[in-house]
């Protein structure tokens, strides 16, 4: 799995494999960066606040910031592990609005972060690539429509047309976030 995190301005800091470790007994959860020589670990308890969109796993401070996010292999199994029992659930988090947090906190940094072309950013470019796919139309909308700020300017736009109930529907998914043959 990967760990991807970022800085106060959320700016990638770290983007590479990890391994995941959980501490039932100190209600925390250590991540080793194994590309690291040595071996860092860096260990989030409970007290964060947790998001999880498809296959991605985030979590931030109770300020939305020092963000991380874990990249689980697929859907289900980030959703085996969310919802497991011994899931992080977090402890005295304020109610937020996840789809919002998520989209400032986690998924237009790391857009921005393809746009500027830091390193591995064709890897961070499969991920979103990856995620996007995997959106239902409503969250394809959601993003893409009220956020257009974070669509490449200058990039090709696909279109796909649907038929819903006699009427055509547009889904617009930037080619951008498509990965490279």
């Amino acid at each position: 799995m990967k760990l991807i995190t970022l800085d106060r301005s959320k700016n990638v800091t770290y983007f590479g494999e990890c391994k995941l470790q959980f501490n039932g007994i100190e209600k925390s959860l250590n991540f080793k960066m194994l590309d690291k020589v040595p071996v860092e670990t860096i260990t989030v308890t409970y007290s964060r606040i947790f998001v999880r969109r498809n296959n991605l796993l985030c979590c931030m401070n109770q300020n939305l910031q020092n963000v991380m996010i874990l990249v689980f292999e697929t859907i289900e199994k980030c959703e085996n592990f969310y919802d497991d029992s011994t899931h992080p659930q977090s402890i005295n988090t304020p109610v937020v609005n996840e789809t919002k947090i998520f989209g400032d906190c986690f998924y237009f940094p790391l857009v921005k972060a393809i746009r500027s072309g830091i390193k591995d950013h064709r890897g961070l470019k499969t991920i979103i690539a990856n995620f996007v796919k995997s959106l239902d139309d409503d969250d394809v909308n959601y993003y893409f429509n009220n956020f257009p700020e974070m669509i490449l300017i200058h990039s090709p736009v696909s279109m796909e047309l649907e038929e819903n109930t006699g009427r055509k529907k547009k889904i617009v998914k930037p080619m951008h976030l498509i990965p490279e043959s």
